[in-house]
C-alpha cells in the first residue's frame, strides 16, 4: 500500500512543484536521500540500494523496475513544461493587449 500511495501520489505532488518550479539538482538530493536510505529500505525489507540498484528499482514496473522516480532527474521538467508553455502564454497576452485596445477604440466613440 506504501508503494502505490508513492507512486500515484507523491511522486505526481513532485512532478507539479519541479515543473511550476525551478528545482536543482542540490536542493532535491536531500529528498533523494531520505527516499534511498528510508523509504526504499522499508518497502524492500533489505538495506539500503547501491547506485546501480537504485537506478533499477526507479524503471517503470513495465521495464521491472518499481516505479520510485529519484527526484533529481526531474530537474529537467521545468525547462520542458517552460518551453512548451512559452509560446501560448505570448498568445495570450497578445490577445489581451489587443482586447484592451477594442475596449478603449469602443470607448472613445
Amino acid at each position: 500500500a506504501s508503494l502505490s500511495c508513492f507512486t500515484h501520489s507523491v511522486i505526481g505532488k513532485w512532478n507539479f512543484a519541479i515543473r511550476t518550479n525551478r528545482a536543482s539538482h542540490d536542493l532535491l538530493q536531500p529528498l533523494e536521500c531520505s527516499v534511498q536510505q528510508k523509504f526504499i529500505p522499508a518497502v524492500t525489507d533489505r538495506a539500503p540500494a547501491s547506485p546501480s540498484e537504485r537506478q533499477l528499482i526507479a524503471l517503470p514496473p513495465h521495464l521491472g523496475g518499481l516505479g520510485i522516480v529519484n527526484p533529481t532527474t526531474l530537474t529537467s521538467s521545468y525547462r520542458n513544461s517552460l518551453a512548451i508553455t512559452t509560446p501560448l502564454v505570448q498568445k495570450i497576452l497578445e490577445s489581451n493587449k489587443q482586447v484592451l485596445v477594442i475596449q478603449f477604440t469602443s470607448r472613445k466613440l
